[in-house]
């Protein structure tokens, strides 16, 4: 099930998003500097639209959508609507919650 964050999906956001990236622990300089970062996804709430994905009752994943007119990194084109952290806990992977995420985020970019 999708839904939009609740801050009390915070904490459980702050679990799943470094184990997400776990596995890739090996090929990070800063591992401690980046999983932290990782694991401040909640405050992009400020700037975005933070979606999360229930599995059995649980926080499966989450994603950020940012709109078009959103302010967002000067990278980032003002006009584009992005995606920003895509996570997926390891334990539930393979049922199809990022491409799910994904999709959402598209829906929310035609919508705007």
């Amino acid at each position: 099930m999708l839904r939009d964050c609740r801050n009390e999906d915070a904490e459980a956001i702050t679990r799943v998003a470094p184990a997400a990236f776990a596995e890739f622990e090996q090929h990070y300089s800063d591992w401690p500097m980046f999983s932290a970062n990782v694991a401040r996804i909640p405050e992009l709430a400020k700037t975005g639209e933070i979606i999360v994905a229930e599995d059995d009752g649980q926080i499966a994943g989450a994603v950020t959508y940012v709109g078009s007119q959103a302010p967002k990194p000067a990278f980032f084109e003002p006009a584009w609507p992005i995606i920003r952290m895509l996570v997926v806990d390891p334990a539930t992977r393979g049922k199809g919650i990022g491409r799910q995420l994904t999709e959402e985020c598209l829906r929310r970019a035609e919508r705007d």
